[in-house]
């Protein structure tokens, strides 16, 4: 299971190839606008937006579309723009007929990113975000970002860093584990914390308990073995 699960991770073949697809989509916005008349100035951005997310999945690093609040970032923010509302937009078709999260354990949450105003209204106290495009909203009294790459699978560090995490905002619950939809990556981070806490003893049966709930879960073959590799790592 741990060799099956180190080859996944060397070969990151996902990763690589959401970097190329955005690449492509940058360098198809560019011809775009140089074949329509009057158009390049306007497909700059967005393809730029398209260049920075590309160079940080093919370098396997979120650093470039974390989001970080201060005045010393508004350039980023703004090159990145279109990007982001393609996936404010993409997160609200999937996630718009579902409850935003769902309490998996008393005080312990699991959905997607919410707003600072969003974690009022659920009385969300701490966040734990697995999202590298979302930054943690507003007035809370603990959060913690892992900033693990949309559709990628998160390692087993960061999967302890979550662990960690959760455990240390005990005293300022409830706790939300989010990520743009709460499907995947806090998902997978929300199972290694059923098993760290001993709440369930086995992987498959800690993703069994979470697709139970209400809200939808999406975790593939992937997603399990790095689960696995995380608890084996943990227990060697």
């Amino acid at each position: 299971m741990k060799r099956a699960a180190d080859r996944l991770c060397a070969a990151c073949p996902r990763r690589l190839g959401i970097g190329i697809a955005y690449a492509a989509i940058g360098g198809l916005l560019l011809v775009v606008g140089w074949l329509g008349n009057g158009w390049l100035v306007v497909a700059l951005w967005p393809a730029l937006a398209c260049a920075m997310v590309s160079a940080s999945y093919l370098a396997g690093n979120g650093a470039l579309i974390v989001r970080r609040p201060g005045w010393a970032f508004l350039p980023r923010r703004l090159a990145l723009a279109p990007w982001m509302l393609a996936t404010y937009a993409n997160a609200w078709l999937w996630t718009h007929a579902e409850p935003p999260a769902v309490e998996v354990c008393p005080g312990i949450w699991l959905g997607k990113s919410l707003s600072g105003h969003g974690c009022q209204r659920l009385g969300i106290r701490s966040v734990v975000s697995m999202a590298a495009e979302r930054g943690c909203p507003p007035g809370l009294a603990f959060c913690r970002h892992i900033p693990v790459l949309d559709l990628t699978i998160p390692t087993p560090a960061q999967l302890q860093h979550a662990v960690d995490a959760i455990d240390g905002s005990r005293d300022a619950r409830p706790t939300l584990v989010c990520c743009a939809l709460g499907y995947s990556r806090s998902a997978l981070a929300m199972a290694a914390w059923l098993l760290a806490s001993n709440a369930i003893a086995h992987p498959d049966a800690a993703i069994l308990r979470l697709r139970q709930g209400p809200r939808r879960i999406v975790l593939s073959q992937a997603d399990r073995l790095a689960l696995w590799r995380w608890q084996f790592e943990r227990s060697a």
